[in-house]
């Protein structure tokens, strides 16, 4: 059962996606591929490893969860906009590729480069 605050979140996540976001290409292989409705974003990650600090630009992508089909995202997929811009899925600095938004775990954010 959900709660109230997990609707919520479902709810402001639908009306994102209906509003801000564009059909994208998500592709693990040529045979595995989906076409999923994604927020884009710009975020800058800043932390320090082994001492050195580090600034990263990610290009991030919302996408609902159920828009993959229960794919987990993983190093290497890429995501392929409208325009055919490409972007690889990596992780940033020392976090993982992927990561839910929201507590329901019905959007996933996942971190990206531009490559082509």
């Amino acid at each position: 059962m959900t709660t109230l605050m997990q609707d919520a979140a479902t709810w402001l996540g639908s009306r994102l996606q209906e509003t801000a976001g564009r059909t994208v290409t998500y592709a693990r292989s040529p045979s595995v591929k989906h076409t999923p409705t994604a927020v884009r974003k710009q975020r800058i990650y800043r932390g320090t490893k082994d001492g050195v600090y580090t600034q990263v630009v990610s290009v991030d992508w919302l996408i609902e969860s159920s828009d993959l089909s229960g794919l987990e995202p993983r190093r290497g997929d890429t995501i392929t906009d409208s325009s055919d811009a490409k972007y690889e899925v990596l992780p940033v600095l020392d976090m993982p590729c992927w990561e839910y938004f929201d507590q329901a775990n019905s959007t996933m954010t996942i971190h990206t480069k531009r490559v082509a």
